[in-house]
């Protein structure tokens, strides 16, 4: 990373990146295996972890624009939510409410990043109710406020 460009890393914004990609990478791999017998426990474990937090992520990623309550995470993964918050730690190391946080402001990074679209219109295109959430929590991941952010990478006459 360069000097003058803002750091992405911190808070759950890698890890949400991070797993963004590898359900892109291992939807093909894992989805379709047929596991052959005799299988480790380890593996099954990880297939496991694999297909609940994959429907966790697609619930998510189909609706950019509104949070999802833990309940409905939980429901989405087949657990209660209590079991759930452990399981969504302990599977991808953050919680599922960082996570939340981290994609969607990996969305808004995108979307700075793509189009002449003011900081409000980002706010509601990736779920927040307002600016100054959305900015919170961007500054948070980032490291630097959504129009600090555009003007290092983008065009300052925004």
């Amino acid at each position: 990373m360069g000097p003058g460009q803002p750091s992405l890393a911190g808070n759950g914004l890698d890890t949400a990146l991070a797993l963004e990609k590898a359900h892109g990478h291992a939807r093909k791999q894992i989805m379709d295996v047929r596991v052959p017998k005799p299988v480790s426990e380890q593996l099954l474990r990880r297939i496991h972890y694999f297909r609940r937090t994959e429907k966790v992520y697609r619930m998510v990623a189909e609706h950019p624009d509104r949070f999802h309550s833990l309940e409905e995470a939980a429901e989405a993964a087949g657990m209660e939510p209590s079991a759930f918050s452990r399981f969504f730690h302990k599977a991808i190391g953050t919680t599922y409410t960082s996570f939340q946080h981290a994609y969607h402001v990996s969305l808004a990074i995108e979307i700075l990043l793509g189009k002449h679209v003011t900081v409000k219109e980002v706010a509601d295109a990736v779920g927040y109710g307002s600016v100054s959430t959305f900015s919170r929590h961007f500054k948070r991941m980032t490291g630097s406020s959504p129009a600090a952010f555009r003007s290092m990478v983008g065009d300052p006459t925004w």
